[in-house]
């Protein structure tokens, strides 16, 4: 859907935007309908988990009118580097490059605070996913090169997430890209990205 006379802003969360939250996430997950369990469409952030994140500047929306229709979250998981936990933007919002500026901003706070990457994990089979990774020049990280933080979430997310029909987990992928001022200024967007199935390693100009 196109909304050309809307103006959108990327702000930190304020305590009056989490409980706009949920619902965008539970909007959001069903683009992820035949590609995800079912249990992952209906999972929402903890409450606890937003204000805390609310509380340290973790947490931004996107607003229209002042309402929130997407946000980013993000969670330290290791000294030097910021876990993207989730984005997600509305439906209803979609293609208005929310998403990248969302991850923009969560990159900007990386360097102002010399947090030396991003990182983010992401199902390989999503067909939106990785092409968007793709864009922002994301490459794939080997299983024996992962951070001791970063194999420990891919285990967690194994543990986490349903096995498939055919008897195996989904495919995560996980990947680094140093390209990412360029694909923000050629206009890649992302639609939706999902806070139990994602992650990347991400690294920022001037993020080293």
């Amino acid at each position: 859907m196109n909304h050309p006379s809307r103006r959108y802003e990327i702000a930190l969360a304020r305590p009056g935007d989490l409980p706009r939250i949920a619902p965008i996430e539970l909007a959001a997950a069903r683009l992820l309908a035949g590609h995800a369990p079912e249990v992952v469409l209906k999972e929402v952030t903890p409450v606890h988990d937003l204000q805390a994140a609310q509380r340290h500047g973790r947490l931004w929306v996107a607003l229209s009118n002042d309402v929130p229709v997407g946000f980013a979250l993000v969670e330290l998981l290791e000294p030097d580097a910021a876990h993207l936990e989730e984005i997600d933007v509305h439906p209803d919002h979609g293609r208005q490059g929310l998403g990248t500026r969302l991850v923009g901003r969560v990159c900007q706070w990386a360097e102002t605070h010399r947090i030396g990457a991003v990182t983010l994990t992401t199902f390989r089979d999503v067909p939106w996913n990785m092409p968007f990774y793709a864009r922002l020049g994301f490459e794939e990280i080997a299983p024996a090169a992962l951070t001791p933080a970063l194999r420990e979430l891919r285990d967690r997310l194994r543990e986490a997430v349903p096995l498939v029909s055919d008897g195996g987990w989904p495919d995560l992928s996980m990947g680094m890209s140093d390209d990412y001022a360029v694909a923000i200024e050629e206009g890649a967007t992302l639609i939706r990205l999902g806070r139990a199935l994602f992650g990347a390693r991400l690294s920022t100009p001037g993020v080293q």
